[in-house]
């Protein structure tokens, strides 16, 4: 869990975006993305999907 934390900041981070702006390309909350940042949630597979597909990597990449 914590790799995918990580992961989706690090991500976002590369892509120089904003919480608030990961978070309107996969249609979640602001705080959603944060709480999923820091290991407060885990996100479902269809959120995870979700997170993928708006952060343009695999699956594989964003659970590593």
């Amino acid at each position: 869990m914590k790799n995918i934390s990580y992961n989706i900041k690090r991500l976002r981070m590369q892509k120089m975006w904003s919480q608030t702006k990961l978070a309107k390309k996969a249609g979640f909350e602001p705080s959603a993305i944060s709480h999923f940042e820091t290991g407060n949630r885990v996100p479902s597979l269809k959120n995870f999907i979700k997170l993928a597909t708006a952060l343009e990597c695999t699956l594989d990449e964003l659970g590593k």
